[in-house]
């Protein structure tokens, strides 16, 4: 290692070691809350070893600090309130999990004056010193709660995993201490096991409430018996006890709250006591080896994320009585090979068995009216399925990329099929993602689909889904070996995703095709060629998106909406044909334009070196996205506008010289062009978006007018700028110096 090597290490360790002090408003996000103060969201510095929480922001004071602020404040060692505070975690500071990730943490101190909250020793209390809020994290060894604490708020001791016991003052008339383990003082409630509690623990008869984290972040203990007569288990009460393997449940229990055992890794099964009625939101989550679940007979519903990432598990049995599965109940259940669900279920949720790749068999009820958007999404071993009378609806991606499914029949009873499910953020979930095209979407085996007969909404033609009048042509199976196909003449709509997949090489459309919806064909891979007929009105988006083997098109003079992301990532569109009297859209060399030729649309083919016809005033959103070998382009003096990204990830491009004309560059118009070495901007330019040019490589080189736009923005982003006049004078010196034959400049 080099002496300059060793020299920045060297800094790096100094640089960490130091004490970093956030104290600046930059140094927060926040946001005015509902009583016109200032709400912490986040805090920015995340190498902060000591925070201080500014009084005001912008003026105003500072009440709250949110939930969330503290996530990635790993090296927290230490932190001051400011007199104004008012809230700390939830709106009234009766659950605060705030902190708990901040392991380090041994101090939460208070600025005088504050009216809610106090601090002895750096433990958060509040003001009248009856209700403790918050141990620090980072204490160690024993923690003694003194003899004035009245009430503690669930989460206080959140994360404190090298807590060895907690301990209760003499004379305190509220709580109680037996081995290190804090109860209250009837021994009715068990409040907080030390994180550093190690082995087996036995809690006590008489126990019939276990709070929200009680046991939390115990990584050491290994097994749990719970008492007779425990009723209820409150949220994440055993979260993150990674060492947990066995838990005897008691028979009277009747609640178990959200996340209660969620990421107890070593768990490996659960026998649940016949008088529990609903499994909670997220309560088995990532318990990656819980190979064994005994369901009781009177469970009504699974919650959202249940048994999610249950890796273990390869076998359920489902009571009579079960109703509900709630959104990605089983969801990434990896070994899970068969599911035979009960005859009353009423709801299969979102994602249910989304990434269940080892499931082979699934028996549906008779009852079940709708198949949620991507039920057996990535169910990849799933070789059939039979969907019973009685299901009306099938969402949006329900059996994609199943990639064993080989046929299906859908029923006499379905009304809706492949419905797009609304966009839906989830902050835990496993499967996010956005709405899949289809509901057999990716499904490489499927051959044919079937409609039983009776059927007044659907029909099938040779395997082929259409709607029950033939006028909308539905899903092309994707595993079809067929090279051509053409559409019946009574076609007037392709749906969405239609063809998505599909093998074939050529497409032919008859004159009665008006519209091609959303990724209709997108994804063909081996389609070369396809042709419309006369009736052509609407392309959509998407509509040929990843079809990179598409060579040639065919459009006819009725066409009128061609949407900018039509031909995305198809590299090898060499010939795009539009009828000569078509009133909307033409051809010239390699350009798609508007009939006018005001607007650039499409470049295709595989030219290097282009020239933008005359006339040409926009540059449409992604116009060059197929065009990857251009290497240079000349612009037309008519030129005002470029769009959003189009000339964006052209990796060729070396040189982009406007002449007069452009006055607006859009955002990401050059994005990640990393070839791209010199940019030549006229005095015309009136607006280049910030991001413009953001990912080109610093060799890039601005020649502009000085005191221009150009100039602005090149001293702004750090670009090397040149004034354009010494681009003239090194032209002409470079062309006017005398050369010799072999191409060297004379002496």
């Amino acid at each position: 290692m080099g002496r300059k090597t060793r020299k920045r290490w060297s800094d790096f360790w100094k640089r960490t070691s130091e004490r970093e002090i956030a104290d600046l408003p930059d140094d927060f996000e926040w946001e005015v809350g509902e009583d016109g103060g200032a709400a912490i969201d986040w805090f920015r510095k995340w190498s902060a070893t000591d925070v201080v929480v500014p009084e005001t922001f912008d003026g105003r004071p500072t009440t709250a600090i949110g939930r969330g602020a503290s996530q990635k404040l790993h090296r927290l060692r230490s932190i001051e309130l400011p007199a104004s505070l008012r809230r700390l975690g939830s709106a009234s500071a009766e659950n605060c999990r705030l902190f708990a990730e901040c392991s380090e943490l041994t101090a939460i101190n208070v600025a005088p004056g504050n009216a809610v909250f106090r601090s002895v020793d750096g433990v958060l209390y509040f003001a009248d010193g009856k209700t403790l809020v918050r141990v620090p994290p980072g204490k160690r060894g024993a923690f003694v709660v003194s003899g004035g604490v009245e009430r503690i708020v669930d989460g206080a001791f959140f994360g404190c995993s090298s807590l060895t016991a907690i301990k209760v003052a003499s004379g305190n008339a509220a709580f109680r201490s037996v081995d290190g383990v804090l109860y209250s003082a009837d021994g009715k409630t068990l409040i907080q096991v030390p994180g550093g509690k190690r082995g087996a623990l036995v809690v006590p008869d008489g126990v019939e409430r276990i709070v929200e984290g009680a046991f939390y972040g115990c990584k050491a203990l290994t097994a749990i018996s719970l008492p007779p007569g425990g009723q209820r288990i409150g949220f994440g009460a055993f979260e993150h006890c990674d060492s947990l393997s066995t838990v005897d449940f008691p028979n009277e229990l009747r609640e178990m709250g959200d996340g209660a055992f969620q990421y107890c890794s070593s768990l490996a099964s659960a026998t649940l006591t016949n008088g529990m009625l609903n499994i909670g939101r997220e309560t088995f989550c990532g318990c990656s080896s819980l190979a064994s679940v005994s369901l009781p007979s009177g469970l009504r519903s699974i919650g959202e994320m249940g048994f999610a990432g249950c890796e273990a598990l390869s076998s359920i049995s489902f009571p009579d009585g079960l109703r509900s599965i709630g959104d990605a109940a089983f969801c990434d259940c990896k070994a899970l090979t068969s599911v035979a669900l009960p005859d009353g279920l009423e709801t299969l949720g979102r994602d249910a068995f989304a990434g269940c790749e080892a499931l082979k068999e699934v028996a549906l009820p008779k009852g079940l009216a709708s198949i949620e958007y991507s039920a057996f999404n990535e169910c990849r071993s799933l070789s059939s399925i039979s969907l019973p009378e009685g299901v009306e609806r099938i969402e949006s991606g329900a059996f994609a990329r199943c990639k064993a499914l080989t046929e299906i029949t859908l029923p006499a009873s379905l009304k809706e099929l492949e419905r797009d499910a609304a966009w839906r953020t989830h902050s835990d979930g496993c499967w996010l993602e956005p709405p899949t095209v289809g509901a057999f979407a990716e499904c490489w085996s499927l051959t044919e689909i079937k409609v039983a007969p009776g059927n007044a909404f659907f029909k099938s033609v040779d395997g082929v889904l259409f709607s029950a009048d033939g006028k909308r042509l539905i899903r092309y199976p994707a595993g079809r070996k067929e090279r051509c196909y053409a559409a019946p003449s009574n076609v007037e709509t392709v749906e969405k995703g239609a063809f998505s997949g599909a093998s074939l090489e050529k497409l032919v459309f008859s004159d009665g095709v008006q519209t091609l919806e959303n990724e209709a064909v997108a994804g063909c891979v081996n389609l070369k060629k396809a042709t419309f007929g006369r009736g052509l009105r609407t392309v959509e988006h998407g509509a040929f998106e990843h079809c990179r083997a598409l060579e040639t098109i065919v459009f006819p003079a009725e066409l009128e909406t061609l949407k900018y992301t039509t031909f995305s990532e198809c590299g090898a569109l060499s010939s795009i044909e539009i009828a000569p009297e078509n009133p909307n859209f033409r051809t010239v060399e390699e350009f798609l334009l508007t009939a006018d030729g005001k607007t650039l649309l499409l470049a295709f083919g595989a030219q290097e070196k282009r020239v933008v016809p005359r006339g040409v005033e926009t540059i449409a959103k992604r116009a060059f996205e197929n065009a990857r070998a251009t290497t240079e382009v000349e612009f037309p003096p008519e030129l005002r506008t470029v769009e959003y990204a189009a000339f964006a990830e052209l990796r060729n491009l070396r040189k982009v010289a406007f002449s007069e004309g452009p006055r607006t560059i859009g955002e990401l118009a050059f994005w990640k062009c990393k070839a791209l070495r010199t940019v030549v901007l006229p005095s015309s330019v009136e607006d280049i978006a910030q991001n413009a040019f953001h990912g080109c490589l610093f060799r890039l080189t601005f020649f502009a007018a000085e005191g221009s736009v150009g100039e602005k923005y090149a001293r702004e982003n750090k670009i090397r700028f040149r004034p354009s006049e010494q681009r003239r004078r090194a032209f002409f010196k470079r062309w006017l110096t005398p050369r010799c034959e072999n191409g060297k400049t004379a002496r």
